[in-house]
């Protein structure tokens, strides 16, 4: 019988390659059951840990809980400073908490930590809900005071650009530009809130930055626009004061009497009233009758600075 030279190592060749793909196996199931434990002792390579925090901390927001969302954001930064979600829950906690607050050191006590919390997270490659910390930060920065009211503005606008935009957005960014002074910015967002949602607060502010801006006639029609949309009695009496001031500024004397002896008529004790129809008899000339009002003004306020000046003066 004659056999092929290389029968024998043809044979040789195919049971290596038969047998070259078990250490390979074993490599991987080696590798996988390393992986599994490590897996499983670092709580998911921290994936799991993560998903734990931000499934907590979405928890005791939705119950309304902001003070336990301040203890349990500080509690996990105790543990590892700069953790995305606790820092940007930790920062809306502080702000609502804060907001509740009688006691205004207290809530400028939380408004600070809320901007220092979201301030750090925007300092995150990877923030959560970007655009919602920029509109918490401009609204923290506004109640903070007049002097970080360019940095409300500033987060107002970048919570917008990045498509976030609730109710109020537009009239915070109105109020922190009358704040600034920047009177024709401040009126086109209040004209953008009321097309958005109008109402006798949004109407009585904006009347307001055109009095400021001496544009009594749009003043004027704003202040009546808000008093016929309002049902609030102390703030019709308030809008009733100011639309009287705007018409003494348009000369329309009668106008402007009747509104201040409106609000007598709803409250007979208002000193104020008193003090303005003075100024209103005495712009018309009748001095006697101005005296008159602003002794009464006196004898319901005794320390009325403005009606004191008045007599003294006239």
């Amino acid at each position: 019988m004659v056999y092929s030279g290389n029968r024998f190592r043809a044979a040789t060749s195919k049971t290596r390659k038969q047998s070259g793909w078990i250490p390979a196996l074993i490599a991987v199931v080696v590798l996988l059951t390393v992986g599994s434990l490590l897996f499983a002792f670092t709580n998911g390579f921290g994936l799991l840990t993560q998903v734990n925090i931000q499934r907590e901390l979405v928890d005791l927001w939705h119950q309304g809980d902001y003070q336990a969302v301040v203890r349990q954001a500080e509690l996990l930064l105790d543990q590892t400073p700069m953790q995305a979600y606790p820092l940007v829950f930790g920062g809306f906690g502080h702000f609502y908490y804060g907001m509740q607050q009688v006691d205004r050191e207290l809530r400028s006590d939380h408004l600070e930590s809320a901007v220092r919390m979201l301030r750090k997270a925007h300092l995150m490659q990877q923030q959560p809900l970007q655009a919602e910390s920029h509109y918490i930060l401009a609204k923290a920065y506004y109640h903070l005071g007049e002097f970080y009211f360019d940095s409300a503005v500033e987060h107002m606008q970048r919570a917008i650009e990045l498509g976030l935009v609730r109710p109020d957005s537009y009239e915070y960014l109105a109020l922190a530009y009358d704040g600034l002074g920047m009177h024709r910015q401040s009126i086109e967002n209040y004209q953008k809130a009321i097309a958005a949602q109008p109402g006798d607060l949004l109407y009585a502010e904006l009347a307001g930055v055109h009095h400021r801006s001496e544009q009594y006639a749009d003043a004027e029609r704003y202040y009546r626009l808000a008093l016929e949309s309002s049902e609030d009695p102390h703030l019709m009496q308030r809008i009733r004061r100011q639309l009287g001031l705007v018409l003494l500024e348009q000369e329309q004397f009668d106008q402007a009497g009747q509104q201040f002896r409106t609000i007598l008529e709803e409250s007979p004790g208002s000193a104020d009233a008193h003090y303005y129809l003075g100024q209103t008899y005495l712009q018309r000339g009748d001095r006697e009758r101005a005296r008159f009002e602003w002794r009464e003004a006196i004898r319901l306020d005794p320390r009325h600075e403005a009606a004191l000046r008045a007599l003294r003066g006239n």
